[in-house]
């Protein structure tokens, strides 16, 4: 009797869990742009859309710290601007060119079957 009641449960959660597969979400869209779909939607993930370089926050110049060489408590490491080496002084975030919008699919979110937006950034270089 038991041994049935188990055997007509496990039936049943069997048939629960594989019922109606295709109302599932799919896991994996090919045409999704690998690199913002998920995080920014179409947005730049290094600027987060604002267009100006994360080093420097588009400001041109970072904050530096002089390396401490000796370890001597009368020489102290001083703090001083330096032009930004990432953007090279000019505030504009390098991977999206300023736009705010993704490097790898142009803000659209989507790629083509052979990442054909990368294909056409290559052709234009």
């Amino acid at each position: 009797m038991v041994r049935n009641t188990l055997l007509s449960v496990a039936i049943l959660i069997m048939g629960i869990a594989c019922a109606r597969p295709e109302q599932r979400a799919a896991r994996y869209d090919k045409n999704e742009c690998p690199i913002c779909s998920h995080i920014t939607n179409g947005t730049c993930s290094y600027c987060n859309g604002s267009g100006h370089c994360m080093y420097c926050q588009g400001n041109k110049e970072r904050l530096t710290v002089s390396p401490n060489i000796m370890d001597d408590s009368d020489v102290k490491p001083f703090h001083y601007l330096e032009p930004c080496p990432f953007c090279k002084s000019t505030g504009v975030c390098q991977y999206c060119n300023g736009t705010g919008k993704c490097w790898a699919c142009n803000g659209t979110a989507k790629v083509g079957e052979k990442w054909d937006c990368l294909d056409e950034k290559v052709a234009a270089k």
